[in-house]
């Protein structure tokens, strides 16, 4: 299997520590340390230039960036508009106003909205088995 790189973009250091764990405990509870390899950013300008360094396969990518006019939006639609963006994108937020949450969905981001914090290494390792993944708060 070709390596699988993956960027996490969040401003708030322990929810992309804890997401970087998640990951990592998925890999290796599927023996694929090799296979998958992660990188992370801070916001906005720190994920572009990230981006622009290893050509991730997969953003993982908070919605909201605390004191930031840009968002997670902004940064996959730059990555579209003006990095001839190939990754697949996986938007997290579990505090996203349900009109960002609805304009990511139509604009073909996985969205992801935990009640508990949870990725599914699924959406990496068998992206073809995703559609969308996609939840209102109740």
């Amino acid at each position: 299997m070709e390596k699988i790189y993956v960027l996490i973009v969040d401003d708030q250091d322990e929810t992309r520590r804890l997401s970087r764990t998640v990951l990592e405990l998925g890999i290796q509870d599927r023996n694929m340390e090799d296979t998958i390899e992660i990188h992370e950013a801070t916001g906005y300008e720190t994920g572009l230039d990230a981006y622009d360094r290893i050509k991730p396969d997969y953003v993982i990518s908070d919605i909201n960036f605390k004191g930031s006019p840009k968002t997670g939006i902004d940064l996959a639609n730059t990555l579209v508009s003006e990095r001839n963006h190939d990754a697949k994108r996986i938007m997290l937020s579990s505090a996203a106003r349900i009109e960002e949450k609805q304009k990511a969905r139509f604009q073909g981001e996985y969205v992801i909205v935990p009640n508990k914090f949870d990725i599914d290494l699924d959406l990496i390792v068998s992206p073809d088995r995703v559609c969308c993944s996609y939840s209102q708060p109740a």
